[in-house]
């Protein structure tokens, strides 16, 4: 699962980019974001994962995730 990332300041919707977690997929369900914060050239995700002991129903792991918008390109941040 990821989140799209679209740029509509053209006057056209552009995809920029899909926002996928950074951790290891260690069952069901996958991964997940929760877009925490937004500002101008930088987006802040809560990354939220099974851990290796977690049940599937139940993921207990959790991180931030930033990504930098510079010059057309999102990347991610160096944890």
């Amino acid at each position: 699962m990821g989140v799209l990332i679209l740029d509509a300041s053209h006057g056209r919707l552009d995809t920029i980019a899909t926002l996928t977690s950074r951790q290891p997929r260690n069952g069901e369900p996958p991964n997940s974001l929760e877009i925490t914060q937004i500002s101008p050239g930088k987006i802040t995700a809560t990354d939220i994962y099974c851990q290796s002991t977690d049940a599937n129903c139940c993921p207990s792991g959790k991180t931030t995730a930033r990504w930098t918008y510079h010059n057309g390109t999102l990347t991610p941040d160096t944890p």
